[in-house]
C-alpha cells in the first residue's frame, strides 16, 4: 500500500516537477534580490546592517526556494491537478477513509505523506533562523491550518472531498516531520557539546561518504550512465522551457537535450569534486590546520581521487577513462578551494577588526 500511494505522488511529481522547480528558482531570485535591496536600503538610509555569515545566507536562501517547489508541487496534487467541480461533498466522521477500502487506505496513506516535508521544512526554517526546531505544537498549528486551507478550497471549488480524516492525517504527517528534525537536532546537539571524542570519526565519514558517491556514479554502466543523465537533462529542458516565451516543439526540446546533455555530465563531475573539496577543508580545519597546510593538501587530494576514478571506470563495462574528465574535477574542486579561500580571508580581516 506504501508502494501505491508513494508510486501515485511520484506520478505527479514526474508531470509537475519543472513548474515547481521554475517556482523555486523564482524564489531563490527573490531572496537574492531582498538581501541586495536590503543593503541597498540601509546604505541608503544610514541604517546599520546586522552581520549574516554567507554560507548560512546561502543556505536560507536554498531552504526557502526547496519549500517553494514543494509548496507548489503541494497545490498541485491538492488542488490544479483536478478539475473543478468533479469532487464534491462534506464528511466529518472519524477514521472513515482509514477503515474503508483498500483505495480509501491508500488516500489516507497519501494524505499522510504529503505533510511528512511540510513538517520536515518548518522545523528547518527555525532551526537555520533560530537555532532550534521550534515548540511542537506550532509544527502542529501550521500543519493544521494548511490542511484546514487546502480542505476549504477544495469544497468550494469542487476540487475534492472535505474531510476530517485527511486534515487528521495530514497533521500528524507534519508533526512526523517535525519529529524527524528534532531528533537529528539532538543528535547535533549532543554531537557539538559532548562528543568531542568521535569528531573526528564523524568529520572523516563525511569524506567516505562524498567518495562513495564518486565512485558509486562512477560504477554505473555507460548505458546507465547515459541514461540517468539524459533524464535529469530532459527535466532541466522542461524548466527552461518555462522561462521562454512560448511553448517549444518536441524537436527543439530534443535539440536543447542534445546541446546540454554534454555540459550537464561535466557539472555533475565539478559538483562531486566540489564536494569533495569541501568536506576535506573542513576536515582539516578540525584538525586546526590553516593556509597552505590547509589548502594544498585538499587539492592534492581531490587531484589524486580524479585520477584514481578515471583509472577506476577503465574496468567498468561501457566506460572510459578521460583525461579531460580530470580537469573538469579539477576546475570544480578548485572553485571550491578558492571560494572557501575567498571566505576564509573575509572572515579572517573581521576578526582581526573586531
Amino acid at each position: 500500500m506504501i508502494v501505491t500511494a508513494m508510486e501515485e505522488i511520484l506520478s505527479t511529481w514526474y508531470l509537475y516537477n519543472y513548474k515547481a522547480f521554475f517556482v523555486g528558482i523564482l524564489m531563490l531570485t527573490a531572496c537574492i534580490i531582498g538581501y541586495f535591496l536590503y543593503r541597498l536600503f540601509a546604505c541608503l538610509f544610514h541604517r546599520k546592517i546586522k552581520y549574516i555569515n554567507p554560507m548560512q545566507l546561502v543556505w536560507r536562501s536554498i531552504l526557502i526556494s526547496l519549500f517553494g517547489v514543494y509548496g507548489y508541487f503541494l497545490i498541485v496534487i491538492t488542488i490544479l491537478s483536478r478539475q473543478a467541480g468533479s469532487r464534491t461533498g462534506f464528511s466529518v466522521e472519524l477514521f472513515h477513509a482509514i477503515t474503508g477500502s483498500t483505495y480509501m487506505r491508500m488516500q489516507a496513506l497519501e494524505n499522510f505523506l504529503l505533510f511528512i516535508p511540510f513538517g520536515i521544512f518548518v522545523a528547518l526554517i527555525f532551526w537555520s533562523y533560530w537555532g532550534k526546531c521550534g515548540r511542537f505544537w506550532f509544527s502542529l498549528l501550521w500543519g493544521f491550518s494548511i490542511s484546514v486551507l487546502i480542505e476549504m478550497v477544495q469544497l468550494a471549488f469542487g476540487y475534492g472531498y472535505f474531510e476530517l480524516d485527511d486534515i487528521i492525517l495530514n497533521t500528524l504527517g507534519s508533526f512526523l516531520g517535525y519529529l524527524l528534525i528534532f531528533f537529528v537536532w539532538c543528535i547535533w546537539w549532543i554531537y557539538w557539546h559532548f562528543c568531542q571524542k568521535i569528531r573526528f570519526l564523524v568529520q572523516l565519514l563525511m569524506i567516505i561518504g562524498v567518495l562513495f558517491l564518486i565512485f558509486g556514479f562512477s560504477s554505473d554502466m555507460g548505458e546507465e550512465s547515459a541514461i540517468l543523465s539524459e533524464l535529469i537533462t530532459q527535466q532541466i529542458v522542461k524548466v527552461l522551457d518555462v522561462f521562454v516565451p512560448g511553448t517549444w516543439s518536441g524537436v527543439v526540446q530534443s535539440e536543447w537535450v542534445n546541446f546540454l546533455h554534454p555540459i550537464i555530465r561535466k557539472m555533475a563531475h565539478m559538483t562531486e569534486y566540489a564536494l569533495l573539496a569541501a568536506t576535506t577543508l573542513y576536515f582539516l580545519y578540525q584538525r586546526h590546520l590553516r593556509g597552505k597546510r590547509l589548502f594544498l593538501p585538499a587539492w592534492i587530494f581531490c587531484i589524486i581521487v580524479s585520477v584514481a576514478d578515471e583509472i577506476y571506470q577503465l574496468f567498468v563495462p561501457g566506460r572510459t577513462g578521460v583525461v579531460y574528465d580530470v580537469g573538469y574535477d579539477f576546475l570544480g574542486s578548485t572553485i571550491m578551494i578558492l571560494f572557501i579561500y575567498g571566505y576564509y580571508r573575509i572572515s579572517k580581516k573581521r576578526t582581526a577588526k573586531k
